[in-house]
C-alpha cells in the first residue's frame, strides 16, 4: 500500500531487490528522492522546537555575537534556499513552459523543493536561536542534521556519478 503510493508519487519503482543484486548495486531513485530526503529533514523538524525556544524569550541580543562564522552560515542557508526555489521554478517551467511536453513531472519534483525551501528557513531560524542562547557555541542537533544530510546525500550523488560516467 505505502510502496504503491510512493511509486505513484515518484513516478518510478520504490523498491526492487534486484537493484542490490546487480554488478554495481544501487538504490532506486524513488527511495533516494523520498526516504533519504525525509530522514534529515524530519530530524531537523523534530529537533527544531528546542533550538527555537530562545527566540520566544525576550532578551537583549548582543550585536557583537554576530560573528563572521554566523554570517557565513546564514549566507550558505540563504543560497541553499535560493537553490530550492530555483529547482521549483525549473520544474514549473518544464511542465508549464512554452516547450512543455505531454509528460509532466511527478509530485516529488514539486514537493521536495518546497520542503527544502521551508527547511532552510527553519534552519536559519534555528541558527538564530542558537546564537541567542547564553554561552552556546553551536547546537548538537544542527550538527546531526548536517551529518544526516551528508550521509543520506551520498547515495543520490553516487547515482548521479554513475549516470554521468555512463554518458561519457
Amino acid at each position: 500500500m505505502c510502496a504503491a503510493f510512493l511509486e505513484e508519487y515518484c513516478g518510478s519503482v520504490f523498491w526492487n531487490a534486484s537493484y542490490l543484486e546487480r554488478e554495481d548495486p544501487d538504490l532506486p531513485v524513488c527511495l533516494e528522492q523520498t526516504v533519504l530526503v525525509w530522514i534529515p529533514l524530519g530530524f531537523l523538524w523534530l529537533s527544531a522546537p528546542w533550538n527555537l525556544m530562545s527566540l520566544c524569550k525576550r532578551s537583549q541580543v548582543n550585536s557583537k555575537r554576530r560573528t563572521k562564522l554566523y554570517l557565513c552560515k546564514q549566507l550558505v542557508v540563504f543560497l541553499l534556499f535560493l537553490t530550492a526555489i530555483g529547482g521549483l521554478i525549473v520544474t514549473l517551467v518544464e511542465d508549464f513552459g512554452r516547450n512543455s511536453s505531454a509528460e509532466k513531472n511527478s509530485a516529488v519534483h514539486y514537493t521536495n523543493p518546497v520542503l527544502f525551501a521551508v527547511t532552510w528557513i527553519l534552519l536559519a531560524l534555528c541558527q538564530e536561536g542558537v546564537r541567542r542562547k547564553e554561552g552556546a557555541v553551536d547546537s548538537a542537533s544542527l550538527f546531526l542534521f548536517w551529518l544526516l544530510l551528508v550521509i543520506c546525500d551520498i547515495f543520490p550523488f553516487q547515482t548521479l556519478l554513475r549516470e554521468a560516467l555512463r554518458l561519457v
